[in-house]
């Protein structure tokens, strides 16, 4: 298995439990942590790292599809909760 494929499976379970829209912020918290433990710090200019993460970490490519494959469930669970 590979080294990320444990937290990427936890981190879906831990969205798939959510039932409150707190529940959502906790996951949220989870899912950035998860692209920050798999990504090294780079070095970007100044204004670049604010409105670009990808310009501020080095993320190796399935990383950041899961990452983004993580943010899909997590918007599509919050949807789902608040209405």
């Amino acid at each position: 298995m590979v080294r990320y494929q444990q937290a990427y499976n936890k981190a879906e379970k831990i969205i798939e439990t959510c039932a409150t829209p707190d529940h959502v912020t906790a996951a949220k918290r989870y899912v950035d942590f998860f692209f920050t433990s798999y990504s090294t710090p780079a070095k970007a200019d100044w204004p670049h790292r604010l409105y670009d993460k990808t310009a501020y970490w080095d993320t190796p490519q399935a990383v950041a599809q899961c990452y983004d494959t993580l943010l899909y469930k997590l918007i599509t669970k919050k949807n789902e909760i608040t209405t």
